[in-house]
């Protein structure tokens, strides 16, 4: 295309029209969306305390398993010392995650407004 073709056709004036349906179908969906109802929100203020939960254990497991870990790797029995900082963050893991279940069972059983 041409420089003047494309002046040519900028030019012109053309009348244009939009159908019927087409401005119905709009207006429609307009107020199709208008009508819907707003969408859910993430309830953040009952799962702060579950977020909450799970940030503790996680700084309580990485602080134990830092602290309880072999204090020279050069050593020869640090492999040893490695087996007995695994074996302690697993059961401080263990109980940790059976807490928080009990716990998030409690909570839950809370919410529901089930009362023993």
């Amino acid at each position: 295309m041409k420089k003047d073709d494309l002046d040519r056709a900028l030019s012109e004036s053309r009348e244009i029209r939009v159908t019927d349906g087409f401005t119905l179908s709009v207006m429609e969906s307009v107020r199709k969306e208008a009508e819907a109802p707003p969408p859910l929100v993430f309830p953040w203020k009952r799962a702060a305390p579950g977020v909450a939960t799970c940030a503790v254990i996680i700084l309580v497991v990485v602080w134990s398993a830092l602290t309880s870990g072999p204090s020279e790797w050069v050593r020869p029995e640090w492999l040893d010392q490695a087996l007995v900082a695994v074996r302690s963050v697993a059961l401080q893991a263990t109980v940790a995650s059976l807490l928080m279940s009990l716990v998030s069972f409690r909570w839950s059983m809370r919410l529901v407004g089930y009362r023993n």
